[in-house]
């Protein structure tokens, strides 16, 4: 599982962008957005790169 944290997600919107941005990587088998801890956990085996390449499109900074 990959973790990145997003700590500007902020509200349901937010989560929703970023949950839909990942999903669209080759490679993410499953998408869970913690919105306490503002953190993405992802399943299967995506590149990195394209996961934060993915955040970063959809508006939001992903920690690295």
């Amino acid at each position: 599982m990959i973790v990145i944290r997003v700590p500007d997600m902020s509200c349901q919107m937010c989560f929703r962008k970023v949950e839909e941005a990942v999903r669209g990587v080759r490679g993410v088998e499953d998408v869970r957005v913690n919105p306490k801890t503002k953190e993405v956990m992802i399943v299967g085996n995506p590149d990195r790169n394209e996961l934060t390449a993915a955040i970063k499109s959809a508006g939001y900074s992903p920690e690295e």
